[in-house]
């Protein structure tokens, strides 16, 4: 029973390990990057789904991981416990830099989405209604 836990804690470690890995490239990118450049944008969004694939295959895990765990774990157990723990947190940090980073961007689109707003009302102030095809009537009489 327990080589089994062994070894669910040490897939789940191991896809901790990719999450985090996932994460450092994601907190590479420059809010400019995702917001200027399509193929940049494009990449850390195949970065995101691979993730919430992997945060899935975690979920999974975790669950059956508890549906197996007993109160007498053994030492191999715990020392992934610890393991796993240490990795979190640094996937914890990771995602703040990576939480940051969206945030930023986000800024930076709404700025561009108030700069071309600004600009189209601007532009219709100078450019004026657009001529209809039809006449226009004038009564001479006033």
């Amino acid at each position: 029973m327990t080589t089994v836990l062994v070894e669910l804690y040490q897939q789940k470690l191991e896809l901790f390990q990719h999450l985090g890995k996932l994460s450092a490239l994601m907190a590479e990118f420059a809010p400019s990057q995702l917001v200027g450049d399509d193929a940049a944008g494009e990449r850390f969004f195949q970065l995101l789904d691979q993730r919430t694939v992997l945060i899935g295959k975690i979920d999974e895990l975790t669950e059956e991981i508890e549906s197996r765990e007993s109160q007498d774990d053994k030492e191999e157990v715990g020392i992934l416990k610890s393991a796993l723990q240490e990795e979190m947190v640094r996937l914890q940090s990771t995602n703040e830099v990576v939480e940051t980073l969206v945030k930023r961007s986000l800024d930076q689109l709404r700025e561009e989405a108030k700069k071309l707003q600004s600009g189209k009302q601007s532009n219709r102030a100078y450019v004026g209604n657009i001529p209809s095809a039809e006449g226009s009537f004038i009564d001479k009489r006033r």
